[in-house]
């Protein structure tokens, strides 16, 4: 089976509508400030932070 392509973009600087989200919604959360070095530094893998969840997704492929 050949494997699908991921389509991967850039996330968009400014509210765009037709997205499927609201103005308010885009306001609600668009002041997430980018990652630092030490946020990098500091991050752990997903199925370390959340064992259950991550096996629970594992066996439902």
């Amino acid at each position: 089976m050949a494997k699908s392509k991921l389509n991967v973009t850039k996330p968009d600087k400014e509210f765009k509508q037709g997205k499927g989200f609201t103005k308010e919604d885009w306001d609600a959360v668009s002041d997430n400030p980018e990652w630092t070095e030490e946020d990098f530094r500091n991050a752990r893998p997903f199925a370390e932070v959340f064992p259950d969840l991550a096996e629970s997704i594992r066996r439902s492929r």
